[in-house]
């Protein structure tokens, strides 16, 4: 329909007979922008299914962005050496933590991921992104991660676990939620435990296993970045804090296909 930021709708589209467990039936539409319309503006699209058998047809909405996602900063971590991380990624530990690395272990897409080990002492691992530079209030963060990190059978004490923290400009290291961000999917499972000496005790973070099976799966993480990193130099850094001992077979964290955006492009622009 020719509403929301929609001009030149089109004309309807034939489906035929849409059987239930068959393959997927698809058609092309095609629309102009309202040329009103800003890049990164928001469009409605309203499509109207008709069928004989349902005289008043069903309203469909589906949302979308004018132009396309400006990447400011991605990495996948296939482009490196298995010995190394990639250029200007830093890697720390602290007392009996472990040390992160480029894995065949567990991957998303391509053949390795970076994984930060789930070590069997008190201590700490860390892993830093290098600098990049964000322009607008409205950056966004995605990455996949695969966690199985020491918790208890029925996940409601989690011993381990791991936080994201964000530098803005000069100023100091501080968890993404705590600086302002947000996660939109694929957020913190609940509070350290404090009983066992883990340097992140106390703070919400990432523990058990990822996703709600009984076998770690791979999950999306989309984050919204602080508005006051608009302007400013920007670094990510993943720690995984581990409490005195580990009661059982534990892996850590494995992270892939890091994509951070920062607005919108669109190709008529000035």
């Amino acid at each position: 329909a020719n509403t929301g930021g929609v001009t030149n709708a089109g004309v309807p589209v034939e489906y035929g007979v849409l059987t239930p467990g068959q393959p997927p039936v698809t058609r092309q539409f095609t629309f102009t922008v309202d040329p009103n319309f800003a890049c990164g503006d928001e469009l409605l699209l309203a499509f109207q299914i008709s069928d004989p058998n349902a005289p008043f047809g069903t309203g469909l909405l589906k949302r979308l962005r004018v132009g396309t996602p400006r990447v400011v900063f991605d990495e996948n971590f296939d482009r490196t050496p298995l010995a190394g991380l990639p250029q200007r990624w830093h890697r720390e530990e602290a007392d009996l933590g472990g040390r992160s690395s480029i894995t065949f272990r567990q991957k998303w897409s391509g053949l390795k991921s970076v994984y930060l080990p789930d070590s069997s002492g008190r201590g700490l691992t860390t892993l830093s992104s290098p600098t990049f530079f964000v322009t607008g209030p409205n950056a966004r963060l995605s990455f996949r991660h695969y966690y199985n990190i020491e918790t208890t059978f029925l996940r409601n004490r989690l011993y381990d676990g791991s936080v994201l923290e964000i530098k803005i400009g000069d100023a100091d290291w501080t968890d993404l939620l705590s600086a302002g961000g947000a996660f939109e999917t694929g957020g913190y499972d609940g509070l350290i435990d404090s009983c066992c000496m883990n340097p992140l005790a106390g703070r919400l973070g990432w523990s058990g296993r990822s996703g709600i099976n009984e076998l770690p799966e791979w999950i999306t993480v989309n984050a919204a970045l602080p508005a006051s990193a608009a302007g400013n130099r920007v670094q990510l850094r993943w720690r995984l804090g581990t409490d005195t001992g580990n009661s059982r077979v534990v892996e850590g964290d494995f992270i892939d296909d890091l994509t951070v955006t920062d607005g919108y492009t669109c190709a008529c622009a000035n």
